[in-house]
């Protein structure tokens, strides 16, 4: 990937920002966040393999929102230069 000029990274920050900020998304996260909880739940004591995929999707959804948090104080860094 090539590397992003100053101006882009603002640009990634903001839109990140406002995706993190948007409501009907937050509810959308916390939503499958929930879901996948509920399903953790559920699920027999002795199949690992579910809760190992259920495991991996919550830490996939988490990865995706720090994600969306670092572009956002890329941004910030960047705009203070």
């Amino acid at each position: 990937m090539s590397e992003l000029t100053s101006q882009q990274i603002v640009e990634r920050a903001n839109q990140a920002k406002r995706v993190l900020d948007d409501p009907t998304l937050q509810k959308a996260f916390e939503g499958v966040r929930q879901g996948l909880l509920n399903q953790l739940e559920s699920t027999m004591i002795g199949d690992r393999d579910t809760q190992h995929e259920i495991a991996l999707s919550l830490q996939l959804l988490k990865s995706l929102k720090r994600m969306l948090e670092r572009w956002v104080t890329d941004g910030q860094v960047e705009m203070r230069r």
